[in-house]
């Protein structure tokens, strides 16, 4: 009987596809065990992380590292994407005034169309 080792945990479901993908590569038999639970509604995942991945104990060092990688990979495209959404942007209407602000008239009062209002 095949004994099954953790060999590392993912921290959400986009980062357990990515492994998984990268283990079914590799050819390595693997099995992810999630700690989503309904009835807690994910209480635990920050302290534990979305999910543990299981390899039999023969291909525990080489998922590791394979693990390892796809970490450092997502860490650099999430680094990325926070670069991007650093960037300032400006909300403009159609005719280009209004400019930094998400009201239409530029940040004055907003009407409800109710007679004490006009």
């Amino acid at each position: 009987m095949t004994r099954w080792e953790k060999a590392g945990i993912v921290e959400n479901r986009f980062e357990a596809d990515r492994v998984k993908q990268t283990l079914e590569e590799a050819e390595i038999p693997f099995m992810i065990k999630s700690f989503l639970d309904t009835a807690y509604d994910g209480l635990f995942i920050p302290q534990k992380g979305w999910g543990a991945v299981l390899v039999p104990k023969e291909y525990v060092e080489s998922a590791e590292k394979l693990i390892l990688e796809v970490k450092a990979t997502f860490k650099e495209e999430e680094g990325d994407g926070a670069d991007e959404r650093g960037k300032d942007f400006e909300v403009c209407d159609s005719e280009g005034g209004g400019c930094g602000s998400l009201l239409p008239d530029g940040g004055g009062p907003v009407k409800s169309g109710r007679e004490e209002d006009v």
